[in-house]
């Protein structure tokens, strides 16, 4: 189960029906009949009709009222209703997208949109064998009471348009037209071959022209313990691995079926299948269908990965200093295949960067931060850099305009100061954005609004050691994309260092060499990071954010690159950072009225400058002597006295000012701590 906090909202209440008041419409009769008794006139029972008058007229008004907050009530509830089942579309949407990275199906395998590197899935035996309605993870929290509520618990338990995967190790049953049936098990083949080197799994087909196509195929009869085989006409037939391994049995009605099977997939046609597992659970999909040309296209490209020598690691890729700036916050941070590596954060439109000790995961942060300035001005791109690993992997950076500030382990409560910055940051931006009236940051004019990326080097060392890192990083993830505001977390174990919700924002992805082939697939949905070679610091593989992962080269930053981004930016103007300096050493009266709260008359009395860290800002301390006594604490050299000496300067405008010491006469303290302020007169 997931948990995305999504909850139902509370059913409506129904009006209370106001109780008729019988007091309140009693009394007024009696008294009336009491009144003509004593004074003899009969208009006193004139006096008798107004209570039950005003009684009706109270229940009616109460029952309206009551109605009207039910209408209102209903109203509310409708569109809170209205506004989970959005948050339940999009909580889809990740899942879905999820179950694709992990199960990408043959179309995206044959098509490309998967990576191409050999031997990429978590399990060759689990394979997509249609399109369709699956149960989904996403649970709502409350009860639902009326149908609307009900429809939409119902909806959330179901997910569509997902992968229908199968466990191809206990036998799968195709039945249906001999032609659709073949189709599927080309996919299911594909998708085995893909994910399992020949090494690992043996494929056996029978023999004739409609099985051609895989003799391409490297694992075609090879000897690995797991196989994988194709039999025609639904008998459990003797050949080759026919004693162990898993069976695709293919026959033209269900009960031809000799051979047992984990899972029964029947045809009804290229468009609709229905998938019966042994639990008994039966899915309606649209099955997925390849066709011979395209598997056989794919065995060729299989089996000329395979003959292909491993190549020795690869040589450093030369950064790119003038790179031209492209949409969002694309950047070249090295390459990949035969072109450049482009990464767009903005459309993220925030990232996670994986990689163990040695994998070169902090030059890559290095180059991917250079990146981003290299074609942006400072009013368009501000930087901030936090390093939990040693405090050195950010240095060269500090030379840019556009980096606002550095934090590393050295300095906690710098570090503590930013994460309570941020949160300010969230509020100043919404600000801004309303007051323009525009909902993006990306409808302001340019350099109205500098984007804000926040990278991040060991994210779960930071997160450790800084109270509400988690918190405040889990909110900016969710409202970021609009506000410009982006994240890019580096850390060796993100399965560990991240939480959901941030995983669940972070589209772009990059993953270096990892230690355990788990961390790989919880990235990218394949074990392949593992699998990189120890001396090749800088390999890796990418998710730009579409899904598809391609192996990468990361770029090589130098000292004459960054000095070459530093001088074409050299007079730009350099917006503010999101939050304010430390306080100042040395406090003059000039710094505390020049500030937001400065003292505006007799009544604030100045005693300094007050760290707003929540509002970007320092602002004055005053005293106002109405609101009581001020007691001023402190040991030898705190600089009590010299507070002190200020509070008296300011309370010397417009009153007499007694100091009291321990040499001054006992009888001159009595009489000012008798009276402490009377006749105008304070002591300090």
């Amino acid at each position: 189960m997931t948990d995305h906090g999504l909850r139902l909202p509370p059913p409506v209440s129904p009006p209370a029906r106001a109780p008729f008041p019988v007091l309140a419409t009693v009394a007024p009769v009696v008294g009336s009949v009491v009144l003509w008794l004593v004074t003899g006139s009969p208009f006193a029972l004139v006096f008798a009709l107004l209570g039950p008058l005003v009684a009706m007229a109270g229940v009616l008004d109460r029952r309206r009222g009551a109605r009207r907050a039910s209408r209102r009530a209903d109203a509310e509830r409708r569109s809170a209703l209205e506004r989970l089942r959005d948050e339940v579309a999009a909580a889809h949407d990740l899942e879905r997208a999820a179950g694709w990275r992990a199960d990408p199906g043959p179309r995206a395998i044959v098509d490309g949109s998967v990576a191409r590197l050999p031997w990429t899935g978590p399990d060759p035996m689990r394979v997509v064998v249609g399109v369709g309605e699956v149960h989904s993870t996403v649970r709502l929290e409350g009860e639902a009471v009326d149908d609307a509520a009900i429809t939409i618990v119902r909806e959330a338990g179901r997910l569509p348009r997902a992968p229908v995967v199968v466990d191809a190790s206990r036998g799968v049953g195709i039945v249906g037209p001999a032609a659709l049936g073949r189709a599927l098990a080309r996919g299911i083949l594909v998708q085995a071959c893909h994910a399992a080197a020949p090494d690992e799994v043996a494929v056996h087909v029978p023999g004739g022209p409609s099985w051609s196509w895989a003799g391409a195929l490297p694992h075609l009869g090879s000897s690995a313990d797991r196989s994988l085989r194709v039999l025609e006409g639904g008998a459990d037939a003797p050949g080759p691995g026919a004693a162990t391994g898993a069976t695709l049995v293919l026959a033209d009605r269900r009960d031809r079926l000799v051979a047992r099977v984990g899972a029964v997939v029947e045809l009804d046609g290229p468009g609709t299948a229905r998938v019966s597992h042994a639990d008994g659970e039966v899915a309606t999909c649209a099955p997925v269908l390849l066709g011979e040309p395209e598997a056989r296209s794919w065995a060729r490209e299989a089996a000329a990965r395979a003959a292909a020598p491993v190549a020795a690691a690869p040589g450093p890729v030369a950064f790119d200093a003038g790179q031209a700036g492209g949409p969002g916050l694309t950047a070249c941070v090295g390459a990949s295949g035969a072109g450049p590596a482009l990464l767009d954060l903005a459309a993220g439109p925030h990232a996670l960067v994986a990689g163990t000790t040695g994998s070169g995961k902090s030059g890559f942060l290095v180059a991917w931060a250079a990146a981003m300035a290299a074609s942006r001005t400072p009013e368009e791109l501000a930087l901030v850099l936090v390093d939990f690993k040693g405090a050195a992997a950010f240095a060269p950076l500090e030379r840019l305009p556009h980096v606002a500030g550095v934090f590393t382990d050295l300095d906690e409560p710098a570090a503590r100061r930013l994460v309570r910055s941020l949160p300010a940051e969230v509020r100043r931006r919404e600000a801004l954005l309303r007051d323009a009236g525009v909902p993006t940051v990306d409808a302001l004019p340019p350099g109205a609004l500098p984007r804000l990326v926040v990278v991040v080097d060991e994210y779960q060392e930071f997160a450790r050691r800084i109270p509400g890192v988690a918190a405040v990083f889990a909110d900016l993830s969710s409202r970021g994309r609009s506000l410009g505001m982006h994240l890019v977390l580096g850390t060796q174990r993100p399965s560990a260092a991240i939480g959901e919700a941030i995983r669940a924002n972070a589209g772009v992805r990059a993953c270096l060499r990892v230690l355990q082939s788990s961390e790989s697939i919880a990235m990218l949905g394949t074990p392949d990071a593992a699998r990189i070679p120890v001396g090749a610091p800088g390999s890796g593989l990418v998710d730009g954010g579409d899904g598809t992962v391609a192996p990468f080269r990361c770029a090589l930053v130098g000292e004459a690159d960054l000095e070459a981004i530093a001088r074409r930016h050299e007079d730009a103007p350099v917006p503010p950072p999101p939050w304010a300096p430390p306080l100042p050493v040395e406090v003059t009266p000039a710094l505390v009225t020049a500030v937001p709260g400065g003292p505006a008359g007799p009544d604030r009395i100045p005693l300094g400058l007050a760290d707003d860290v929540d509002g970007q800002r320092h602002v004055a301390a005053c005293w106002d002597p109405s609101a009581g006594a001020l007691l001023v604490a402190g040991g030898v050299g705190s600089g009590r006295s010299s507070l002190l000496a200020a509070v008296a300067a300011g309370l010397r405008i417009g009153r007499t000012v007694v100091e009291l010491s321990p040499a001054a006469p006992r009888s001159l303290v009595w009489d000012v701590l008798r009276g402490p302020g009377s006749g105008g007169r304070w002591a300090s």
